[in-house]
């Protein structure tokens, strides 16, 4: 078979045989055989173009894919596998050519991905590390670095204001511990919580509603020493500690003094 000429249509090229075939291949498929210089091509050496265009297809989607957003070596080699038929070989062959033109990038990726979760999350370094280790990219050193202390002090004044107004029904250490698991599952770990543990404060109103209100109960059949146990039992569920409980006791014996 001879090539008649070859057409350049955006990133393919089409080559005109003279028994009426038209090919569509890449660039380096044409290089890599030197078609360029060639008049004439056998049916074997046609085949072997037809699956190395098969081969440059995929290669050069999966750089459109990463140029839209970047990708893990461990994302683009479960792509492969999920989406060709390409032998585990011919894969290991295309990420070590994408690794060494830089098209995957762990560390571009890591920091990228880190980026992103500071910018458009509230989720925390150590969620961030361990959501990098199921892309089997270990970045710890990374996270921890772009995670400046302004970053974390903000972030996480930000989710106790937010949790406080969104758990008014609790307070005291039933309040500290919801915020603090939540920041602990948000990936903050326990020196940040408590750094900032003193900022979950209690609706004081609510507290002296629930004062009010088991105090009106319980007065009417207790007294002394049985009311003052009594009450505690019931407010000790709302998360108010013995303190707050003995100076609201303690306020109400003067106010009826």
């Amino acid at each position: 078979m001879e090539i008649n000429k070859f057409k350049k249509e955006k990133d393919k090229y089409k080559i005109y045989l003279d028994n009426g075939n038209i090919i569509e291949t890449y660039e380096d498929v044409i290089l890599q055989n030197n078609l360029l210089l060639k008049k004439e091509i056998t049916k074997e050496q046609l085949e072997k173009i037809i699956i190395k265009t098969e081969y440059s297809k995929i290669y050069h989607k999966i750089q459109n894919l990463i140029g839209i957003k970047y990708r893990s070596e461990k994302w683009v080699k479960d792509y492969f596998k999920k989406n060709t038929d390409l032998p585990n070989e011919k894969i290991e062959e295309m990420i070590n050519s994408l690794k060494t033109n830089n098209f995957i990038n762990d560390e571009r990726y890591a920091r990228a991905y880190i980026h992103d979760k500071i910018n458009l999350t509230l989720d925390g370094p150590y969620k961030v590390i361990n959501e990098l280790k199921k892309e089997n990219i270990d970045a710890a050193d990374i996270v921890l670095e772009l995670y400046t202390n302004d970053i974390l002090e903000e972030r996480i004044i930000k989710i106790i204001n937010k949790k406080c107004k969104e758990n008014k029904k609790y307070m005291g250490y039933v309040l500290e511990k919801r915020i603090s698991d939540y920041l602990k599952n948000m990936g903050y770990s326990t020196e940040n919580i408590n750094e900032y543990k003193h900022l979950i404060t209690a609706n004081n109103n609510i507290i002296e509603k629930e004062f009010e209100k088991a105090y009106k109960k319980y007065s009417k059949k207790l007294k002394d020493e049985n009311l003052k146990i009594k009450i505690k039992q019931v407010l000790y569920t709302y998360g108010i500690n013995s303190e707050e409980i003995e100076d609201m006791l303690n306020k109400k014996t003067l106010e009826e003094n």
